[in-house]
């Protein structure tokens, strides 16, 4: 709620839903402070990652094959949030805002679009922890280097 009272005392037409590290830097509190109140805003990381935890060694779509897309977005739903707006890991690009980098709850999609999964927690050395859905034709928690990653993407 703060940030929104600030954002609006700033003159920004902005909601906390679309609102992006870019736009909140004028605070003048860095970029990685913003991220984490840009996490806040957006409210419901926390049960977007337990969604996704929550279906660790499963395939909820019984799919056979590229389900990543569909799999996040039952987690996604799950957690009270809008689906992906496709069954592509590229459809994660239009789930919501692009942010500057690894926030929990937000969406990951790898370099080329080839696939898409839930950030869990970014680790003190700057490797990311993610859950992905048709990782080894399972849903697994594994890390990655941010630089596999071409987008972080808030979902709605």
């Amino acid at each position: 709620m703060k940030l929104s009272i600030i954002a609006l005392t700033a003159g920004l037409s902005l909601t906390p839903a679309v609102a992006s590290a870019d736009s909140l830097d004028f605070l003048g509190i860095g970029q990685n402070r913003a991220m984490a109140r840009v996490s806040v805003a957006f409210g419901g990381a926390s049960r977007v990652v337990t969604a996704a935890e929550n279906l660790l060694g499963r395939n909820p779509t019984h799919r056979r094959r590229n389900w990543c897309a569909d799999g996040a977005s039952v987690a996604l739903m799950r957690a009270g949030k809008h689906p992906i707006p496709g069954s592509r890991a590229r459809d994660a690009l239009r789930a919501g805002p692009h942010i500057a980098g690894p926030v929990p709850g937000a969406l990951a999609v790898w370099r080329g679009a080839t696939h898409v999964g839930i950030v869990r927690k970014r680790r003190p050395d700057g490797m990311v922890e993610v859950i992905s859905f048709n990782w080894g034709h399972s849903t697994r928690k594994h890390t990655v280097s941010p630089r596999q990653i071409m987008a972080w993407v808030m979902p709605r």
